[in-house]
C-alpha cells in the first residue's frame, strides 16, 4: 500500500513549462535565440506571440535541408521531419510556457530554438503543494536493488500542475546505504519520477525531496540486510597430486535469495562440511569440519590424500533463525604423479 506524503506550502512561484536546455539558434521572431555561430541560414522561425489566451500555438518556420525535429513543452513532446517549410501545433498550459524546438541532420548540424509564451493563470492554478509517493521499502543492501519514488506538484484545487518544470531535487544523507540515480528531475506533466538504489550498508538514509518555491519533504528509507540464501564453494585447484603437502584453497561464498554475493553478513551461520572420501582429500581436521561463518566469504585448506581418485565435499548450513541454507557441493580429484 502506498503512503502519500504532503509538504507544506513555502512560496508561490510562476508556472514554467517544458524542458529547458541551452538554446542555440533561430531568428526572426519573439523567441530568445542564442548561437555559437551563425545558424540563421539553417533555421528561420516565424514570429510567435509573447502572450495569448489560446490553449495552443502554431510554431512555423523554414529549415534548410533535411532535419529530424522535435518540439517539447512540458509533458508534450512531438517528433517530425522537416524539409523546408514546417508548422506544428503545441498545447499551452496556464502560466509561462517555455517551448523548445531542436533538430539534427546527418551532417551533425544541431538546431535549438526556444521561445516563451505566457497564458493567463488564476490564483487557484498556482503550484502550492508537493506530494510525495513513498510506497513500500523494497531495497535490499546488495548494491543493485532499486525502488521508485514519485513527486507531484499540485495547485490549490489539488490538481496536478502539468506545466511545473523547475527541477525537483532528491538527496540522500547516507550514500553508503542509498543513492539517488538522478538527483534532479524536471517533472513531466507535473510528476517527477526518481529511482533510489541501495548501497551495501543496511543503514537508514534520510531522503529529502525539494520542489523550488513549493516546499520540501523528508522521509527515511532503510535497506534491509541481505539474508543468506545459499552457500557456494570454489577452489583454486580441483586437481591435486597425491600426497602433495601444499593444500588447495576452498573458498566459501554466501549469496542472497537473488543470487547476489552478500557483502555485509548481519547474522552468522553454522556450517558443517564433509568429504566423501578422506583417503583422496580431507580437511586439516579430517573428513569433517564444523564452524560458525561470521563473514560472507571464508577460505578453508583442503589436502590431498595418499590414494588417487575423487572426493566430494558437501555440507549443510543453518541460519540463526533456524532456516536451512542450501550448500552447493564441489568435487576434488587427486592423481598420481610420476
Amino acid at each position: 500500500m502506498c503512503r502519500w506524503r504532503h509538504a507544506a506550502l513555502l512560496l508561490l512561484i510562476p508556472l514554467l513549462v517544458a524542458v529547458v536546455a541551452s538554446p542555440v539558434v533561430a531568428a526572426p521572431g519573439k523567441g530568445v535565440p542564442k548561437t555559437n555561430e551563425d545558424h540563421s541560414s539553417w533555421l528561420v522561425m516565424d514570429p510567435v506571440p509573447e502572450s495569448t489566451e489560446a490553449e495552443s500555438v502554431v510554431l512555423s518556420g523554414k529549415v534548410a535541408g533535411n532535419f529530424d525535429m522535435m518540439v517539447a513543452n512540458g509533458s508534450f513532446i512531438k517528433e517530425f521531419e522537416a524539409k523546408g517549410h514546417f508548422s506544428v501545433e503545441v498545447p499551452l498550459f496556464p502560466g509561462e510556457n517555455r517551448i523548445q524546438i531542436t533538430g539534427s541532420n546527418p551532417a551533425k548540424r544541431l538546431l535549438n530554438y526556444e521561445c516563451l509564451i505566457t497564458t493567463p493563470m488564476s490564483e487557484a492554478q498556482q503550484p502550492t503543494e508537493l506530494l510525495v509517493e513513498v510506497g513500500q521499502n523494497t531495497l535490499v543492501a546488495n548494491g543493485l536493488s532499486t525502488m521508485v519514488i514519485r513527486a507531484l506538484v499540485l495547485d490549490a484545487n489539488g490538481d496536478t500542475v502539468p506545466g511545473y518544470n523547475l527541477p525537483i531535487t532528491m538527496e540522500s544523507d547516507n550514500l553508503a546505504a542509498v543513492t539517488v540515480l538522478h538527483d534532479a528531475v524536471v517533472p513531466q506533466g507535473g510528476i517527477a519520477v526518481f529511482t533510489l538504489e541501495a548501497g551495501f550498508v543496511p543503514e537508514p538514509s534520510t531522503i529529502t525531496v525539494t520542489a523550488p518555491g513549493v516546499g520540501d519533504f523528508a522521509f527515511t528509507v532503510a535497506p534491509a540486510p541481505q539474508v543468506a540464501g545459499s552457500l557456494t564453494m570454489e577452489t583454486s585447484s580441483a586437481t591435486l597430486p597425491v600426497g602433495d603437502p601444499s593444500p588447495a584453497e576452498l573458498s566459501l561464498h554466501l549469496r542472497d535469495a537473488a543470487g547476489q554475493y552478500i557483502v555485509v553478513l548481519t547474522s552468522p551461520l553454522r556450517v558443517q562440511l564433509t568429504v566423501s572420501n578422506p583417503e583422496v582429500a580431507s580437511f586439516e581436521s579430517g573428513a569433517m569440519i564444523e564452524f560458525t561463518m561470521t563473514t560472507p566469504t571464508l577460505t578453508i585448506p583442503v589436502y590431498s590424500g595418499e590414494v588417487p581418485g575423487t572426493a566430494r565435499v558437501s555440507g549443510a548450513a543453518v541460519r540463526n533463525d533456524g532456516a536451512s541454507v542450501p550448500v552447493e557441493p564441489i568435487t576434488f580429484m587427486t592423481i598420481a604423479t610420476p
